[in-house]
Formats: C-alpha cells, structure tokens, sequence
C-alpha cells in the first residue's frame, strides 16, 4: 500500500479509456448512418406528401367538372364544356399532367 497517490486515477482513467473510445467512435458511426438514411427517406416522405396533395387537388377538380358538366350539361352543354376546360386549365399548371388520352396516356 505504499503506492503514490495518483497511481489509481491514472489506471482507472486508462482502463476507461479504450470504452470511451469505443462509445465514441460507435457514436460517430450511428450520426454518420443516420446522416446517409435520412435523404432517401425524407425523398420518399416528400414525393408521398406531393402524391396525397395531388389526389386530393385532382380528386377536388374531377369533381367539379363532373358537378359542371352534369348540372350545366343539359340545358348548356357549350358552357358547361367551357366551364370544364377551364377547371382543368387551372389544374394543369400545378400538377403537370397532359389531358388523359392527348398524348400517350
């Protein structure tokens, strides 16, 4: 027991040493993990958002050329025709989708 006194700080502290190491490199290792995985999936959840915007704007806008053509179809179809095409003018540019059946679809 005659040791000097900061004999058993300095072991402790390099017999801890490896385990914070290790504690920290793991650390390093999960943040840089995390860091790669979070790109596709914020991709994944931003192109689902845009997807579930666009049912309900096409969804919305079907509807009320659907509302149009029935309720104005029979006593004006020329209007109701142009109230529809106006509808979908006003969809088109956001969504950026050709007319079903125009080109391809």
């Amino acid at each position: 027991m005659s040791r000097a006194p900061g004999m058993l700080r300095t072991r402790l502290f390099f017999g801890l040493l490896p385990l914070l190491l290790v504690t920290v490199g793991v650390g390093a290792y999960a943040i840089r993990v995390c860091h790669e995985l979070a790109g596709p999936v914020e991709s994944e959840l931003v192109g689902a958002n845009r997807a579930a915007l666009g049912l309900r704007d096409m969804r919305s806008m079907a509807t009320l050329m659907s509302n149009a053509l029935a309720f104005g179809g029979a006593s004006d179809p020329i209007g109701a025709r142009r109230l529809g095409g106006a509808l979908w003018r006003a969809w088109t540019p956001r969504s950026r989708i050709t007319r079903p059946g125009a080109t391809g679809c």
